[in-house]
């Protein structure tokens, strides 16, 4: 047989092009079942059919036809299998069950070939291992008539013919990246029928006699697939992991390199032929490239050549890779056993020479892998950003979605839901806000267009942002007018104004010196600024920032510091601009500033941007404190900051903590749910933390990497949908550093949680701890590893379930928590543990702060069903998640709003005077109700338990001469607009979901 070797190589290339061309096309023509079945059943036929001939004729030419067809059968098997794997699974699960779906193959491949030694001596003839191998391709019917009767797959015979033309041969070799493809698998292939050629030579010298070929090649076959199967299950997934696909491919043909040149070393040293007493050692290096070749081809090459096909569109990429796989896969077996048998009639070409001709296969293989690579990276991108456009058809996203979604609501004809979606747009992107006021100016068709004009001018903490360019220039007239008839210089009027005792006079004057050439604007600005009335401050801010006068910094700086109107001091400061950074940043440093101020210049600096801000921000990010430091990486990140390449390792550092707090709160997860429900509410807080988490992770990767790249990474994960992660985690495997790929793809694969703390066990290693200590950390961790609102729920569990002596420690140190939210929390779950020690404690307070905790407990105590009492923070926030429209957003969100709640009683039947309703507030009813009337006594309005009022309530008192009555002894929760508004548009997500929970009601806050 040995001497037909060449021409059985080429013979068998050529029949498997034939067998795989005919399978792709029928596979467009054919039910794919139907396919299946015939192409099983064929083979099986076939070996029959061939075994039986044994028995009649001479067994020469019939060991010769099983031999060309071991290659066209193995592919058609394998073709069938993975074409129902790829119909039954989709890419995500694919990519989970891959490599146990190999492992299985591999088992089966040793377990056939080891026991080929052992059946030999049992049976009369080699031949017989046929019927063997007939049992195995019955069981395999019954398997896939199983498959095929309960699983639905594809019929690609319906397939449309303008999809067939973009499947041909003719169009898809078209495609650069196909021919790359293709062409990696024809020399990968003639690599291999390379190495086995020499394989089959060598070992037909060593092994001469039939059974000890058979049994050595059996314990051969064997030995490689258990290597398979060790390299598969134990190095595949962390050389993935940690070196990517192109190292993954590359160590392939670097090994085969290295023993072909061993082999022809020994060869031209030692010999090449059996008859040299060292034949062994040329032996033994071409047995180690089969060996190691074959290993790699199966364990790593082939599972990872299958992704490369992942960029190709979804409806042709079954079609493309049977071609590819299939057909020019066995074309490169016949083109490489036609070259072996062309090579066969050269009387000088003998068997070592066939390694210098794998030596250039190989170089021309590894360029190849690199430019396959690169490739596939640009197709990754690009299939991507398709993804996305086609997306962005459909929805917009971020801020344009955000401030899409505020347009529609301005365009809402409802003056309430105009008015709050103005004053978002305004914290959002002032200019957009600016054109837009002017155009609904000049729109006569929106109904109470002048009402919605005097809410906002009426509400001086907003009126920084709302430029009424026309209002100023008829008030400006008028004074022109009046001083004219007066003979008073317009100076003289608008000092006449400031001194007004009437407020509305003195905010006139303050919004009009900017309209003005008057000389003394700054002495009259200082005289406002230092004025009585908050309204006629925040205008004259806003005046003095409008003019930029460096002599009014001073003043707007010393505001800032109080917290009646740091809103509106930093608002100025805004508009100050890089004037005022050198002021901020000596107040920021001072020792005795508070956290809030800091804070808050912070805030300015992200507002502003430009390359100073960055700056200052930058310099700020070693801050001891860490909630500067994580209000810092906000701030950095909405001045679209870039990292230059001496900040990456800092921010790879705040990658990691995140990464760490993550992990931490899964494992803590896993502890709290081992108690089936207990701790649903806690658990609930953890997992809303962990998807701030996941945010703050994209940020901080949009500012070392490109950001539309992270945006499509971020949205595509988002879509929940498995090819969508699948092609999200291929994109960061290509720009991603190797460092942090191996840290952030587990994160945000789509993994179980338990896998996902496997994985990233080495880099972030946690011990087992017991529920009593999770519970113990949940209160006790930093503030940049966990929010106030987990650890409050950690508190009033404690409280709830009144665990006593445990925790006694950890609630009395956070009875003084500056946090009020934790405090308040302490003292009531303190309270239900243990009432003397809670009184006890509660006497190192000082006496303010001890009366107030006091009041809350024991009035709760006294009146605990009566709504009227006092109530801590955590109940609003329970009260602003179940009964309210802003149920939707985080619970960490609504405990920041309870921060500024002010709680107003009102008694049954009070009637609010216009003057006492505050405009710049917005009020939700805790419980009671209220009502608005006309002058007749006819209800505009009703407000009940939970309702939002928001802009309604002023539109109604600009009419009618409206009045508010309170029905029933009621309780609101008043906020300040722009403090609330501040806190929920610094997240667009977050106001999304707000407006979200606006439209669940037709667009009405209130009803």
């Amino acid at each position: 047989m040995s001497e037909y070797i060449r021409e059985a190589f080429f013979v068998s290339g050529f029949l498997g092009v034939l067998s795989t061309w005919l399978y792709s096309l029928l596979q467009n023509r054919v039910q794919y079942s139907k396919l299946i079945i015939f192409n099983i059943v064929s083979i099986f036929i076939f070996i029959i059919i061939a075994r039986l001939l044994f028995a009649y004729f001479d067994s020469e030419w019939l060991v010769f036809t099983l031999f060309v067809m071991l290659g066209p059968i193995t592919s058609l098997l394998i073709l069938g299998f993975w074409g129902i794997f790829g119909r039954l699974f989709d890419l995500r699960q694919s990519k989970r069950i891959i490599g146990g779906i190999d492992s299985g193959q591999l088992i089966a491949i040793i377990i056939t070939t080891f026991s080929i030694p052992f059946l030999i001596p049992y049976i009369a003839n080699t031949i017989n291992l046929l019927w063997i191998g007939e049992l195995g391709l019955a069981l395999s019917i019954v398997f896939f008539l199983l498959l095929i009767s309960r699983y639905q797959l594809s019929s690609f015979h319906q397939k449309q013919k303008s999809i067939r033309k973009e499947t041909s041969f003719i169009h898809i070799f078209k495609n650069k990246y196909i021919v790359y493809l293709a062409l990696f698998l024809v020399l990968s292939m003639s690599a291999f029928v390379f190495v086995d050629y020499s394989f089959m030579n060598v070992a037909e010298q060593q092994y001469p006699n039939e059974k000890q070929l058979a049994s050595f090649l059996g314990v051969f076959e064997g030995s490689i697939m258990i290597l398979s199967l060790i390299i598969q299950t134990f190095v595949n997934e962390r050389l993935l992991s940690m070196y990517g696909m192109k190292v993954a491919l590359l160590i392939l043909p670097v090994i085969l390199m290295v023993f072909t040149g061993l082999a022809l070393v020994s060869g031209y040293y030692f010999g090449f032929e059996v008859t040299e007493p060292s034949f062994i050692w040329f032996f033994l290096f071409i047995a180690l490239s089969k060996l190691f070749g074959t290993t790699l081809r199966e364990a790593t090459e082939n599972p990872v050549f299958k992704l490369f096909f992942m960029p190709l569109d979804s409806r042709v990429r079954f079609d493309i890779q049977t071609k590819i796989e299939g057909t020019i896969n066995e074309l490169s077996r016949a083109i490489s056993g036609g070259i072996i048998l062309l090579l066969g009639f050269l009387p000088f070409f003998e068997l070592i020479h066939y390694s210098w001709i794998l030596v250039a296969i190989i170089i021309g293989w590894t360029y190849l892998i690199i430019k396959l690579y690169h490739l596939y990276r640009v197709h990754i991108r690009l299939k991507l950003e398709r993804q996305q456009e086609e997306a962005d058809k459909l929805e917009q996203r971020g801020k344009k979605l955000l401030i899409s979604r505020l347009f529609d609501s301005i365009d809402h004809q409802n003056p309430n839901l105009m008015i709050f979606a103005l004053r978002a747009l305004s914290k959002i992107s002032p200019k957009i806000f600016n054109s837009k006021i002017e155009s609904i100016k000049n729109d006569h068709t929106i109904d109470h267009t002048e009402r919605i004009i005097q809410v906002l001018e009426g509400d001086f903490s907003f009126i920084h942002t709302a430029k009424l360019h026309q209002l100023k220039s008829e008030q400006h007239e008028k004074i022109k007018t009046k001083s004219t008839s007066r003979n008073a210089s317009l100076e003289e009027e608008l000092s006449e104004m400031t001194k007004s005792p009437v407020i509305s006079d003195r905010k006139l004057a303050a919004e009009l010196i900017n309209a003005t050439e008057t000389t003394d604007s700054t002495g009259l600005l200082i005289e406002l600024i230092n004025d009585t009335d908050p309204g006629v401050i925040k205008a004259a801010m806003h005046t003095s920032s409008e003019l930029r006068k460096i002599e009014l910094l001073p003043f707007i700086l010393d505001n800032l510091q109080k917290k009646n109107y740091r809103d509106a001091a930093a608002s100025a400061l805004v508009n100050y601009g890089s004037l005022a950074f050198t002021s901020l940043e000596t107040i920021f440093y001072n020792s005795e500033q508070n956290l809030d101020i800091k804070l808050e210049i912070v805030n300015i600096y992200g507002k502003l941007g430009g390359d100073e801000a960055i700056d200052y921000l930058w310099n700020k990010i070693d801050y001891p404190d860490k909630n500067v430091v994580s209000q810092v990486l906000v701030a950095l990140g909405h001045c679209g900051f870039n990292a230059q390449v001496e900040q990456m390792p800092k921010i790879k550092y705040f990658i990691e903590e995140d990464i760490a707090t993550i992990i931490w709160n899964l494992k803590a997860i896993q502890k709290l749910n081992e108690s089936k429900g207990e701790f649903a509410t806690l658990v609930e807080a953890i997992k809303e933390e962990n998807e701030h988490n996941y945010a703050h992770i994209y940020m901080l990767l949009s500012m070392i990497y490109d950001q539309k790249s992270i945006e499509l990474v971020k949205e595509n994960i988002e879509t929940k949908t498995n090819e969508g992660i699948s092609y999200a985690i291929e994109l960061l495997d290509v720009f991603l550093a190797d460092d942090l790929k191996q840290k952030i793809i587990p994160i945000l694969d789509d993994i179980t949680d338990i896998d996902r703390i496997r994985r990233l066990q080495m880099y972030f290693p946690l011990i087992d701890i017991s529920l009593e200590d999770v519970l113990r950390l949940l209160i006790n961790r930093e503030y940049n590893a966990i929010n106030r609102w987990t650890k409050a729920s950690t508190i009033l569990y404690l409280g709830e379930k009144r665990i006593a002596d445990t925790y006694d420690m950890e609630l009395i140190a956070n009875l003084f928590n500056p946090d009020l939210l934790l405090r308040e929390s302490c003292a009531w779950a303190l309270y239900q543990i243990d009432e003397e020690l809670f009184l006890k404690s509660l006497q190192r307070h000082e006496p303010k702060e001890r009366n107030h905790l006091q009041n809350l407990i024991l009035g709760q105590k006294f009146d605990e069903e009566s709504k009227l009492r006092p109530h801590m923070r955590f109940e609003l926030v329970r009260f602003l998640n179940k009964k309210t429209l802003m149920g939707g957003l985080p619970n960490y969100i609504l405990a920041r709003i309870a921060d500024h709640i002010e709680e107003v009683y009102f008694e049954n039947k009070t009637v609010i005077e216009t003057a006492d309703w505050h405009n710049e507030c917005f009020y939700t009813v805790y419980s009671g109700g209220l009502d608005v009337k006309n002058e007749l006594g006819e209800l505009l309005h009703q407000f009940e338990e939970g309702d939002f009022l928001g802009e309604q309530v002023n539109i109604d008192l600009l009419a009618d001469d409206a009045l508010i009555g309170i029905s029933g002894d009621s309780l609101l929760l008043k906020i300040d607009k722009s403090k609330f508004l501040d806190l929920i548009t610094n997240e667009y997500e977050v106001t999304i979901r707000l407006l979200d929970s606006f439209d669940i009601q037709k667009g009405d806050m209130v009803h």
